[in-house]
């Protein structure tokens, strides 16, 4: 007997081992294969790497500085030290914001190989993060063994190991990973104290310890800290075998947490005047912008006014928000999981290895099903034991840890902060893998079974399919509202089945069944708005996208405008259109209307949207912008470009163009609009290349809900679950009021714009142009041209003359022919200086990399806005840079440039830079939407 348990604890042992194995493999293969720096410190783990750094500085400077603190907090020190110990902890004042703990783990993982915290040796802390990571797979295997039983926990931490969230994550310096640890440990540590019965006062003190440091890493998770010590240390007196270990493992608990929770407050107390158990990561403001039902509970662009925010309680917070519109706040309260739970987290699309974030985000739904197809069959299920209450027990704590998870939909809501929710989700996959395969070795199972999988399998499909557009195109002439009740209701059918299908395998069980139904039916009705309602989290119900790739492929859209509009007012105008993939629009697209060929500038209307006061000159004097900042540094890790990104383009409609436009123009008339004209715009593609085009299905027969031109969201195109890749719509929704004369569903985005007439500057107009000469521009060679501003610019530019109601449009246009070149690097810097000082502006909005082909020459043409009354000083002077990229006669088995790649060549001519002013296009008041 004895023989046996030792063999089978050696066996189990190995099966641990062989998971921290796979795990630390996998991870260290990621992490360590191609350089990770751009990842590991991007955003907010600068920060964390510049907390390690001063802790660094400030235990290098006084090993016994966090002694003095505590003394000094007891008031055991004197005035004079209290001061110099505030001094010497000054550099730490960050710490309020993000916690000490994960900033400390960091420092150890550099102190360990005995190097200081610096980006340039990245490997450090992601080695340390790539071990705990995978004990924390060791820990879901523990957890599975204890609830459940040992086919459990194998399979649940072989998900884990091989789970992408935990796997892209391991090569981010964010707390998540680690916080997720402590997670895996707490939950460890209850369900063995539940099940077993087993505790002592050093169990007790690592649960504290764990406790308060996971509260400390993510300050949300506090829910989890405030349950183990409000339920789970009263009832050690019921469920520990003896009020001895009771005793003693509620001691150890308070001793573990005062170990953290003292010198946390000492440091914070000396450091900013004040301390607090919570670590306060600008949580009203973060409320405020998640329960925002006009910015969608993201951050949007322009910001949301939040004025005296962080005086007001959280629960006040969401009261404003629901007494503003409650049923708004219903529907983004509804949008909140799957923003949380849809994708895994990898908001900077990386791959791993051969499998891109599709693949990944297949898994990861896979997981989800099998999730709750294992809270179904194996909540109650199995081992027959005396144990087997105690294992309920714990498995209602594992679920309740994921149920947890919830108190972020107040929050803005991403999938970053649900990664610490996966560990009780893999958990129940692993129990569904296992009773499906249990019930398929059944003979008497094995029917049922196959039934369900095959309705898995559909259900994942159908679920996951967006029906509306094929349902338009061959149901047609159906109302895209029958579509939508017919879609809802093939989408509850399905779930139905599935259920019906879940049911009869748990027939085929002895034991539980009555709880089962019930949480299968629970479960249904939760999940119903989910799988069945267009929720806005899911993207535009109504929208529809089409590929835009081939040559000749052509979309025409009628576009009906009253008379009045016709007329010659002096106002702007402009054709939009809603692509994907413009960053070569020149180059990829021609726009004409009713016959007339428009030929730009092509002006991205990200670009516009900002606020272009928002202007940081760093300390190597270049200058930027902070949205669109923001956005290159975001599209920079995917290796796309701001232009990549889904949004308008506005194509100026000159005077004489639109006279023309005008006289061939067709008339209709209406009972409500005296006089209408019929345009037609046609947007036609002129060479292959990868490009999406997008419109909508009519909803309303007065109005259409379309993408905003002014008003976007970072957050909401890399960190939203619509259906886009590689990024979602940053656009928000605006409403345009149809001409009564429109009868037709369907339109593409393709608008006319007219400036309204409230604008200060109504009209475009030159006030810069120079022509350049023709470049050659060869393979690994830079061509630089230096264009010094007349001075008639610079007095334009002057602050004292300049508009505040303008901006300037930046349009760099030319031909690119006789070309042996694969690519050409482009690049546009506007130079200025202050007072001696020079400061350089690198626009964003050209594209890295302009290819090529031997057989076609190229057009380039790009714009951008700049608003010079907010930059230092004036414009002196223009930088066009274009670098050669390697030659097309590179051998397509070479793997680096040999002499045949270095003597291509390209010629650049008819090279054209112009400056504009135009009206300053901010928002969605600026236009009349056409």
């Amino acid at each position: 007997m004895n023989f046996l348990s030792n063999k089978n604890q050696l066996s189990s042992r190995f099966d641990l081992l062989i998971i921290f194995v796979l795990a630390l493999i996998v991870r260290l293969w990621f992490n360590l294969s191609v350089d990770r720096t751009r990842e590991a410190f991007a955003f907010d783990a600068s920060e964390y790497l510049r907390l390690a750094q001063a802790f660094n500085q400030v235990l290098s400077s006084d090993p016994s500085i966090l002694v003095k603190s505590l003394s000094a907090y007891l008031g055991l020190s004197t005035l004079n030290e209290i001061q110099q110990i505030k001094q010497a902890l000054s550099p730490l004042q960050g710490l309020v914001v993000s916690g000490p703990v994960f900033p400390l783990l960091i420092l150890l993982s550099y102190k360990i190989i005995g190097l200081s915290p610096s980006i340039t040796t990245w490997q450090a802390p992601l080695v340390v993060q790539s071990i705990l990571t995978a004990f924390s797979c060791v820990l879901i295997a523990m957890i599975g063994r204890i609830c459940w039983y040992r086919n459990v926990g194998f399979i649940a931490g072989i998900l884990s190991a091989i789970y992408p969230g935990f796997i892209v994550n391991s090569g981010r310096l964010y707390s998540e990973s680690l916080a997720c640890f402590f997670v895996c440990l707490v939950l460890w540590l209850v369900s063995r104290s539940v099940v077993t019965g087993q505790a002592n006062l050093w169990f007790g003190l690592a649960l504290g310890i764990s406790a308060i440091a996971l509260q400390s890493t993510r300050s949300a998770m506090m829910i989890i800290t405030i349950a183990i010590f409000l339920i789970y240390a009263p009832l050690s007196f019921v469920f520990l075998r003896t009020k001895r270990l009771a005793i003693q493992n509620v001691a150890g608990l308070f001793m573990g947490a005062i170990l953290i929770i003292v010198p946390w407050l000492a440091v914070q107390k000396l450091t900013l005047g004040k301390a607090s158990l919570m670590v306060d990561r600008n949580g009203a403001y973060n409320v405020f912008i998640g329960s925002n039902s006009d910015t969608l509970g993201w951050l949007s662009f322009p910001y949301p006014e939040a004025k005296n925010i962080e005086q007001k309680k959280f629960s006040e917070l969401i009261v404003e928000a629901i007494q503003k519109s409650p049923e708004r706040w219903l529907k983004l309260m509804l949008d909140k999981p799957p923003r949380l739970f849809k994708n895994p987290w990898n908001d900077l699309r990386t791959p791993i290895g051969p499998f891109a974030l599709t693949s990944q985000i297949d898994l990861h739904q896979w997981i989800l099903l099998l999730a709750a197809i294992g809270v179904v069959l194996g909540f109650f299920k199995e081992p027959q034991q005396h144990t087997e209450r105690r294992s309920i027990t714990a498995r209602f704590l594992v679920l309740a840890a994921f149920f947890g998870h919830l108190i972020y939909v107040p929050f803005i809501a991403m999938a970053r902060y649900a990664l610490t929710a996966m560990p009780a989700v893999l958990l129940f996959a692993a129990v569904g893998l296992v009773n499906i395969a249990k019930s398929l070795a059944k003979d008497d199972g094995r029917k049922v079974s196959t039934i369900l999988v095959v309705t898995l399998i559909i259900f994942f499909v159908v679920i996951r399919a967006d029906m509306i557009p094929l349902m338009m195109r061959y149901l047609h002439p159906l109302s895209i509202h029958i579509c939508l009740v017919l879609e809802i209701l093939l989408k509850l059918l399905i779930g139905v089945i599935l259920l019906f299908a879940c049911l009869q395998v748990v027939n085929k069980s002895y034991r539980g069944k009555k709880s089962s139904y019930a949480i299968a039916t629970a479960m249904l009705l939760i999940a119903l708005p989910y799988l069945c309602l267009p929720l806005r989290a899911y993207g535009r119900w109504y929208e529809w996208s089409k590929d835009f790739n081939q040559v000749c492929d052509s979309r025409e859209e009628v576009i009906f405008i009253p008379e009045r509009v016709a007329q010659h007012d002096k106002r702007q105008l402009f054709l939009a259109i809603n692509i994907q993939g413009g960053a070569q629009f020149a180059d990829d697209f021609r726009c004409l209307v009713n016959g007339i060929e428009l030929h730009g500038p092509f002006v991205p209307s990200m670009a516009l949207a900002q606020d272009f006061t928002l202007v940081k000159v760093s300390s190597d004097n270049s200058l930027s912008l902070e949205m669109e900042s923001i956005l290159n540094e975001i599209t920079a890790f995917s290796n796309l470009n701001n232009l990549d990104l889904r949004q308008w383009y506005f194509v100026p409609i000159t005077e004489e163009q639109w006279k023309q436009v005008i006289g061939t123009a067709e008339h209709k008339s209406s009972r409500d609009v005296c006089s209408i004209l019929c345009l037609h715009a046609v947007i036609t593609k002129k060479k292959e290349s990868n490009g999406i085009i997008f419109g909508n299905f009519q909803t309303n027969k007065a109005f259409s809900l379309i993408p905003s031109f002014s008003r976007f969201s970072w957050e909401k195109a890399y960190c939203g679950v619509e259906s886009g890749i590689p990024f979602n719509d940053p656009a928000y929704d605006l409403k345009v009021i149809h001409i009564p004369v429109d009868k037709m569903n369907e339109h593409a985005y393709i608008r006319l714009l007219k400036v309204s007439p409230y604008t200060v500057v109504p009209r475009m107009h030159l006030i810069c142009e120079k022509r350049l000469p023709t470049l050659v521009i060869k393979s690994g060679s830079s061509v630089v041209n230096n264009i010094v501003v007349s001075p008639e610019l610079s007095k334009v530019n002057a602050k004292s003359e300049y508009g505040e109601t303008s901006l300037w449009l930046v349009r760099l246009s030319g031909k690119i022919s006789k070309t042996s070149l694969k690519s050409i690097y482009p690049s546009l810097e506007l130079c200025g200086s202050k007072s001696g000082r020079q400061f350089l502006y690198h626009s964003c909005w050209l594209p890295d990399q302009i290819k090529l082909t031997s057989q076609q020459n190229a057009e380039i043409d790009y714009s951008f806005p700049i608003y010079p009354q907010a930059w230092p000083g004036p414009l002196s002077s223009i930088l066009i840079h274009f670098k050669g990229g390697p030659s097309a006669t590179l051998g397509k088995s070479s793997m680096s440039p040999g002499p045949s790649c270095l003597d291509g060549q390209a010629l650049l001519d008819s090279l054209k830079l112009e400056i504009y002013e135009m009206p300053r296009l901010n928002s969605d008041a600026a236009f009349e939407v056409y």
